[in-house]
Formats: structure tokens, sequence, C-alpha cells
């Protein structure tokens, strides 16, 4: 069991501001139940701008309560996250409930969405075997449910998956998804995906993955949403041609062709490459790389490791953005960000 803190702000020009404090924790009824839990509470101080949300006049959010326009605003908001899980070597169970207010904000976080509560559960079960072929078997299942604040129903969904782990670290996944969402108003039923995923890690130096799914899915960044035919699969590989050297590269792409004309919506790619290298035991060396073809965009990001001991580390890194603006200039800096981070574990 354990019980842990959270504390972030971050502070503008123009006296906005976004902070946040939450506590979570985990505790072990017995061996195989738990009880899972986080509550985050967040304050905005918006800043007192309109012109950098032109467009959003007369927009209301949180029950009519609040502008969408920067005009000074404050308020809080919460955002709850609840499970009890029951986790053993064959049969597993969680039920989760989470609900994100309508004014929660995360100025220092990755959370994208909020006004909505959403009830899952899920389950599933493994065969353990010891083949000359086979390791495991196993099947699950998920069903989902997600309303606003205002209790109308925005999407809800089930997937079933079967997987079978191979010997020599092969395993292969079959999925499938069926939804019914409401988007921007528009009401989605039919939604539906198939999915194959593989990976094996047949050699020491070498493990390859593959993943591909298609169906029918929303096609979000149209003025009026649809469900449109999409098709997207990824590649990857790990390669370790030294034990001290690990590169890690990667394709990712993406297309969604209209249900009426078979013309195309969107399609592009993204390619990511990660290197690491361990100079000794303390000194570590990671380095991204990716170019996103959607929106042209290329990014830099080192990171220099020094671990004193295992509850000691520093950190020294960048973040650096290019932006494709083809011909003349091609890429150009977008952004440059620096930090300095030192990890130290107290003992009480």
């Amino acid at each position: 069991s354990y019980l842990g803190a959270l504390v972030t702000d971050r502070r503008h020009e123009g006296d906005g501001s976004g902070s946040a404090l939450g506590i979570d924790g985990r505790i072990r009824l017995n061996r195989n139940w738990q009880i899972e839990f986080q509550g985050v509470a967040s304050r905005t101080q918006e800043l007192d701008d309109s012109t950098l949300t032109a467009g959003l006049e007369g927009m209301l959010f949180d029950g009519g309560n609040h502008t969408a326009v920067l005009d000074g605003e404050s308020y809080w908001g919460h955002a709850l996250d609840l499970s009890i899980e029951r986790s053993a070597r064959a049969w597993w169970f969680d039920i989760e409930y989470a609900e994100f207010s309508p004014t929660f904000r995360t100025d220092n976080g990755r959370e994208t969405g909020n006004d909505f509560r959403e009830a899952s559960t899920s389950t599933g079960y493994v065969y353990q075997t010891d083949t000359r072929l086979l390791d495991e078997l196993g099947i699950s299942l998920d069903l989902a449910r997600k309303w606003n604040f205002r209790d109308v129903r925005k999407d809800e969904w089930w997937v079933t998956s079967v997987w079978c782990d191979f010997k020599a670290q092969t395993s292969l996944r079959v999925t499938h998804l069926r939804s019914h969402e409401v988007f921007r108003g528009v009401d989605l039923p039919g939604i539906r995906g198939n999915s194959l995923n593989f990976s094996s890690r047949f050699s020491k130096p070498l493990e390859l993955a593959a993943y591909v799914t298609w169906g029918w899915r929303v096609a979000r960044s149209l003025e009026v949403p649809l469900l449109g035919k999409q098709l997207s699969y990824s590649l990857s590989a790990d390669i370790r041609p030294h034990s001290r050297l690990l590169i890690e590269p990667s394709y990712s792409h993406a297309q969604m062709r209209h249900p009426a004309d078979d013309s195309e919506i969107y399609k592009g790619y993204i390619f990511r490459s990660r290197v690491s290298y361990q100079f000794t035991r303390e000194w570590f060396l990671r380095l991204v790389l990716q170019y996103h073809n959607f929106s042209d965009n290329l990014s830099i990001e080192p990171l220099l490791t020094y671990r004193l001991n295992p509850f000691t580390v520093f950190y020294l890194g960048s973040s650096l953005a290019y932006h494709d603006y083809s011909d003349p200039t091609n890429f150009e800096s977008t952004s440059r960000q620096y930090f300095f981070k030192l990890q130290y574990l107290f003992r009480l």
C-alpha cells in the first residue's frame, strides 16, 4: 500500500496562473484485491486578454457560469478516479469510476478533456500452458459508458481481445471494437474496428513489432463528423548492436477515406527514433528524434542522466522543435527549452 501527493504551479505574464493539488494511493486488501484512488483539485486564474480567444465570444461552459474567452475569471475544478481491482495468475477483474469537472485544468499536464464522467469494467482469463509451441492463451472483455455533467451520454463501447503467447517471446493479439458515440452533437452509431498486433524477440539483439487496425471510425476533422473508412499500421524494432547501445526506430501510418466517394480525408505518417547509450553505471544518454508528417514538425530531445545511487538522480535535457516551411527556408526553429531536475528520495 502507498500514499502519494502532487503539487504543480504555473504562472503567466499578465497575472494568469494554473495550480493543482492532488493525492493518490493504493490499498492492498489481500493478495489479489486492491483499491486505487486519485483526487486532484485545480485552480485557474485566467489572463485578462480576450484578443487571445477571438471567435469564442458568447460561448459559455460549466452550465453557463463561465465564459470561454480569457476575461480574468478564476475558478476551481476537480478530477476523481476510483477503482477496485482483482489481479491473479488466471483471472483478473477491474471496475472503475472517473470524473473530470468542466472547470478542471492542468496547465502542467497532458489532460486534453474535461466535463465527463466514465464508468468502466474489465475482466479477462489467462490459461497457462507449457507446450512446445505455446506459453499461454488469453481472452478479455471491456465495457464502458461515458457521459457529461449534464447527464448527456457521450460514448459507450465494448472491446474484446484474444491473444496467444508463443515460445521465443512471440505474441499475437486480435481485437474487435464496437462503439456508439455522440461527437459535436452528431449521433454516430456503428463505430467498429479490428486490429492485429504482433511482436517477437526471436534473438537477443533484435525485437520486431507490427500493428494494423481497420474499420469505421469518426472523422473528427470534418465540419460535420461522419464515419470514415480508416486504416492505420505501425512497424517498430528494438536493435541492440552492443550491450550498452539500444536503437528503437518506429514508423506509423494513418489514413481515412470518405464513405460516399472514397475521397481522402487524411493521410500521413510519423517517424520516431530513440537512441540510448549507457556509458557507465552512473551516466546515461538518451536522444529522441521525431518527424510528424501531418504537421511537418521535427522535434529533437536529448537527455543526460547521472544516477548517484538508486534514489538520487540528476537530469539535464532540452526540447528543440522545428517546422518544415518547404522551399526556400525548409526547417526553421520554432521553440527551444532547457531543463534541469534533481530527484531525491526521503525516507520517513
